[in-house]
């Protein structure tokens, strides 16, 4: 997330064009997750509140890997590219914004879910004033040098406060904050390259090891197999929402991809 925030660029002058960018990204993460919340309601039958975290779960891009995919399929000049840049980080930060809501309606109102909603507006609102503002090094070394400060500070802030800060927020800030002219110049050593996939790998199975329990009952091996591609379809369905948009800016075949 460090590495999108370095990416990351809003233009102040034209700041009404993101508007309809933020609206669309909003619909982008509903969408999926009201798809899988129905879903799991429909054939599970249990409770509404773990399937509705279940839902929540599908809304998010993922917007580090999916640029790097993109990339690597030869898409970082076209149009799509450029436009998801923009939409998949605004889609995950809307995300996290609906999970202090939905923090609210499943724990009950608490102050912490209140000072988390506070810090989560004041590191955007730092991220957008003070963007590209700081000259540090921004080497893969240094990077994960930050991601450990950064975790440390949040993990610590956990168990002094028991505010539950995800680490997404603060990291996409960071990255904002410093300013890169040469990230995307240098060529990494090839053993960061290598810890880099590494930690990444690690991330997605961690992401998929902490997804909410729902019960399936008694379904075997097939049935299983079944619901996870039918669950995948309805993501992806969700996520094609934006190919209905921007129908000025680009045509049929450049929204496509």
């Amino acid at each position: 997330m460090m590495e999108v925030g370095l990416e990351f660029s809003v233009e102040k002058r034209v700041m009404s064009s993101y508007g309809w960018d933020t609206a669309v990204a909003s619909a982008v993460a509903a969408v999926p997750a009201f798809l899988w919340f129905g879903y799991f309601l429909l054939f599970f039958h249990g409770p509404w509140k773990p399937a509705l975290v279940a839902g929540l779960s599908c809304a998010p891009t993922s917007a580090g890997v999916l640029f790097s995919m993109m990339q690597a399929a030869g898409l970082s000049a076209t149009w799509v590219f450029k436009k998801a840049r923009v939409l998949a980080v605004l889609d995950d930060l809307v995300t996290i914004l609906f999970l202090t809501p939905l923090q609210v309606v499943i724990g009950g109102l608490q102050w912490e879910s209140i000072a988390l909603l506070v810090l989560i507006s004041l590191f955007l609102f730092v991220s957008f004033h003070w963007q590209n503002t700081i000259a540090w090094p921004v080497s893969e070394g240094w990077l994960l040098f930050y991601a450990l400060g950064l975790t440390g500070i949040l993990f610590f802030l956990k168990h002094a406060t028991h505010i539950h800060l995800e680490v997404l927020i603060p990291a996409f800030m960071w990255g904002c904050l410093m300013r890169s002219p040469d990230h995307e110049q240098k060529p990494a050593p090839r053993t960061f390259v290598k810890l880099d996939t590494a930690i990444k790998g690690l991330f997605m199975f961690l992401v998929g090891f902490s997804f909410p329990k729902v019960a399936i009952g008694s379904f075997g091996f097939l049935q299983t197999f079944w619901h996870i591609v039918i669950l995948t379809f309805l993501s992806n369905l969700g996520k094609s929402f934006c190919f209905l948009c921007y129908r000025q800016e680009a045509s049929w075949r450049e929204r496509l991809p």
